[in-house]
């Protein structure tokens, strides 16, 4: 159930041709890798889609050329002066999920994130069922996992999705060794998800999943009476799987504590999620889509719960406080205080201020807070499920209070930004599609629960069937879509079906067989996927990012292994080790601290030492534009052997419109009079249009301007720079007030004008 559940809900992934992959990135990587000329997304589909791609993605592809020729990645040779990559924690080269990629091939190398998503939902499966919670209520808190945001939105990157799974399967092993102690697997099991958490990819989430299955094994040994013996049955486990872990942990903890540079502020570790966060449970993306919310992806790891799921949670409360079950009020008091945490609690907030902690990003923890509402959905609806009519009261006047104040809380603070939504209309419709469609399933969902409740306890079936339903229906509603009119169609099907389906249930009633409402939820909602993904894509097509671009083959024939310093586009930032390049950019936190004070120093001083990128995107504020910077460290970059890709007006996809003909000396074209040349608007629409300039040589006074006219001869955009900043036999960006070309059958003429 759990396996089709997945595919149905990713039936364009794995049937269709589409990849969760972020292959490109509106602002990051937007060109995407060479040769891709599929389906374009305009809107982000995964959390920190930079690191997903280019270096989770980057370090796999290393991993697997490493090992096939016949060694181990213990050191990358290919990011500055060479990093050291066991210790390099997220490269998680002893994760045995990992070692798919041996095997897979690249463009299929996603199915890695969906065996770690299976793994999440099966382990809350098995966690729901220790605590006590039957099999069809733990199958619903399985599900919840898909429909669940902080899954979804970092479901690319595989150093979370990597970790975070381990964290309820080591839960399960603890609660099953107290329940069962002659359990003959729990060594193994207890081991396995030490294991399993601390390699998975990303320190932060691995050192907080261990510090709170400690906090709820040290809550459930107060209800034990042979505490003793409940120690000495699961603390070898623990053990045993970290020793098992230690070529991770221990090389990364002496590289940290001796060598390594720091990247977060010390104050990292008391950062916390503004209240108003909280919205996002009721009203998903209600603040702005993905990694572009009016916080700026800042608080992008507080990702999103549906109404539906939150909803569930709640009622699982409820049932915690009315029957008290000692193991799922541990888990309870575990995940509030993880939820404390996230959302700056005083007191609770005050353990980042530690030294240990002071650079934590306590903010992951918010995958711990996702695994235990799962779980507590799943208790949920066991209880709605089974509580007399009258028990509903109280988990619905609770939820009615709880949803009014969210939507207050919304609404409030979307006011403060009339100004970015005036600006950016777009932002309008998508606020209105997110309050109308979460107030509908706030409404909808614990609503048509309720009447299909009140038909009596006969009618089992359709209970299941519209809870199962809507929780896969609000799944595919708000997974991340790369297409801002996909995520409006998205929603009206998904709320459409969901009617449809109630209908369906209340009048089969308790006709319906036991399996059946989950035959046809699924079947449903695959069907639903196949025809709304056919007309409106969400997900870049399935490409191969690691196919070579021509240039490539040259640069590694070049001698004296060059390090390439690309300043922005393809080759973005580190895409160079794949193919046995080395490469200055992206260093990350992994620089060791006397490289990177030499590239403070001496190489680039208006970035972070820990964070060099070759571009604008990774500097500090007011730090000069790439091309500046450029030319102004370029001796001490010549000096240790960097050779320049310069890949900003380079890219493969790139429409040159005008190009001197091969074999053919070039000479610049004095600007006397204007200069145009004719563009073909079938490639589509843009909006940055660059010019390789000439000034002599010498200070050119005046203003250097590019003119957009249609077919009839109007001017549609212009575009001006300061000829004295215009540097000499470079390229000069002219950046559009608006994109040009919507017509992709239309021409256009584009002119440069020079006035001294």
């Amino acid at each position: 159930m759990i396996v089709a559940s997945l595919v149905a809900l990713h039936a364009d992934v794995f049937f269709m041709g589409h990849t969760v992959l972020p292959l490109m990135q509106p602002g990051i990587t937007a060109s995407g890798p060479y040769g891709y000329e599929g389906f374009r997304p305009d809107r982000h589909v995964s959390i920190d889609p930079a690191g997903a791609l280019d270096a989770e993605f980057t370090w796999a592809a290393y991993f697997v050329r490493t090992v096939r020729s016949g060694s181990f990645p213990f050191w990358n040779p290919y990011q500055g002066l060479g990093q050291p990559q066991l210790a390099n924690y997220v490269s998680a080269v002893l994760y045995p999920v990992n070692w798919l990629n041996l095997v897979l091939p690249p463009a299929w190398w996603d199915v890695v994130f969906f065996v770690d998503w299976f793994l999440a939902a099966y382990f809350v499966y098995l966690l729901a069922r220790v605590v006590r919670v039957d099999r069809e209520a733990a199958v619903v808190a399985a599900l919840t996992v898909f429909a669940t945001g902080f899954f979804a939105g970092f479901l690319g990157v595989r150093s979370i999705m990597g970790t975070v799974p381990w964290f309820p399967f080591l839960l399960y092993g603890i609660e099953r060794t107290l329940a069962q102690p002659a359990w003959r697997w729990k060594s193994i099991a207890l081991g396995a998800a030490t294991y399993g958490l601390a390699t998975g990819g990303h320190p932060e989430p691995a050192f907080l999943g261990l510090v709170l299955a400690i906090g709820y094994f040290a809550v459930r040994l107060v209800f034990v009476r042979r505490r003793l013996e409940a120690v000495t049955a699961i603390v070898p486990g623990l053990f045993f799987g970290g020793l098992l872990a230690a070529p991770v942990w221990l090389t990364f903890a002496e590289y940290v504590f001796r060598d390594a540079s720091a990247v977060h502020g010390f104050a990292t570790g008391t950062l916390h999620f503004p209240p108003e966060g909280l919205a996002l449970t009721v009203f998903p993306l209600v603040y702005g889509p993905l990694n572009m919310d009016i916080w700026a992806a800042q608080y992008s790891t507080m990702a999103w719960v549906p109404a539906g799921v939150t909803f569930l949670a709640v009622a699982g409360v409820v049932a915690v406080v009315r029957r008290r079950p000692i193991a799922l009020g541990a888990l309870t008091s575990v995940t509030l205080v993880a939820a404390a945490k996230i959302y700056g609690v005083p007191l609770i907030n005050d353990v980042g201020r530690l030294p240990l902690l002071r650079q934590f990003w306590f903010q992951y923890a918010s995958g711990f807070v996702a695994v235990g509402m799962c779980v507590l959905a799943g208790a949920g609806f066991a209880y709605l499920r089974r509580a007399p009519v009258r028990q509903w009261m109280l988990p619905c006047g609770a939820w009615i209070v709880y949803v009014l104040v969210m939507l207050g809380a919304g609404l409030f603070t979307m006011r403060r930004y009339d100004a970015m939504l005036t600006a950016e209309p777009w932002r309008v419709e998508l606020l209105r599609t997110s309050l109308v469609f979460g107030t509908f399933w706030a409404i909808a969902f614990p609503g048509l629960l309720f009447l299909t409740r009140v038909r009596g306890r006969r009618a089992r079936g359709a209970f299941i069937l519209v809870a199962v339903a809507g929780l896969l229906l609000q799944a595919i509603a708000y997974f991340p879509n790369g297409s801002a009119r996909g995520f409006v169609v998205f929603n009206i099907v998904a709320a459409a079906v969901f009617i449809a389906l109630v209908v369906t249930a209340v009048l089969l009633g308790s006709r319906t067989p036991r399996t059946a409402p989950f035959a046809i939820a699924l079947s449903v909602t695959a069907i639903a996927v196949v025809a709304l993904v056919r007309t409106t894509p969400r997900l870049a097509n399935r490409y191969n990012p690691l196919r070579p671009a021509p240039y490539v083959a040259r640069l590694t024939r070049e001698p004296n292994a060059p390090r390439l310093y690309p300043l922005e586009g393809v080759l973005f930032p580190d895409f160079a080790a794949p193919f046995g390049l080395s490469s200055m950019t992206n260093l990350e936190n992994l620089t060791p601290r006397r490289p990177a004070i030499f590239f403070s120093e001496f190489l680039d001083s208006g970035v972070h030492p820990a964070r060099f990128y070759g571009l604008e995107a990774g500097r500090q504020t007011g730090a000069p534009d790439a091309l500046t910077e450029f030319w102004a460290h370029k001796r001490y970059w010549d000096l240790i052997g960097v050779r320049y890709v310069l890949t900003g007006a380079r890219d493969p996809n790139t429409q040159v419109v005008s190009a001197p003909p091969p074999a053919v000396s070039i000479a610049p074209v004095p600007l006397t009079t204007p200069l145009e040349s004719a563009v073909a608007c079938a490639a589509g629409p843009f909006e940055l249009v660059s010019v390789f300039l000439s000034t002599y040589a010498s200070v050119q006074p005046g203003e250097v301007s590019l003119d957009v006219l249609d077919a009839r001869g109007v001017v549609t955009a212009t575009a001006a720079v300061d000829s004295t900043a215009v540097v000499n036999n470079a390229e000069q960006s002219f950046p559009l007030p608006a994109p040009a070309c919507a017509d992709r059958t239309d021409r256009a003429v584009l002119r440069l004008r020079f006035q001294p």
